[in-house]
């Protein structure tokens, strides 16, 4: 049922289980670790599936400087 659907969707952003800064973060610090990607080709990527400016911003603060 869709007012189900909605119900169960709400509840997943109130409890933070979907959560587009989420995402980006873990995003960020998996494909910089595991593939190697460079900050550029990560927003790329980012902007392909629609992530907000704010929400990148927030992510590629997973890649420590150092760690560059």
């Amino acid at each position: 049922d869709t007012d189900d659907v909605n119900e169960v969707l709400s509840l997943l952003i109130q409890e933070g289980f979907i959560d587009e800064v989420r995402f980006a973060k873990a995003y960020c610090g998996g494909k910089f670790r595991q593939k190697k990607w460079g900050r550029k080709k990560i927003i790329q990527e980012l902007k392909k599936k629609q992530i907000s400016d704010y929400c990148i911003k927030k992510g590629l603060e997973e890649i420590l400087e150092k760690d560059y």
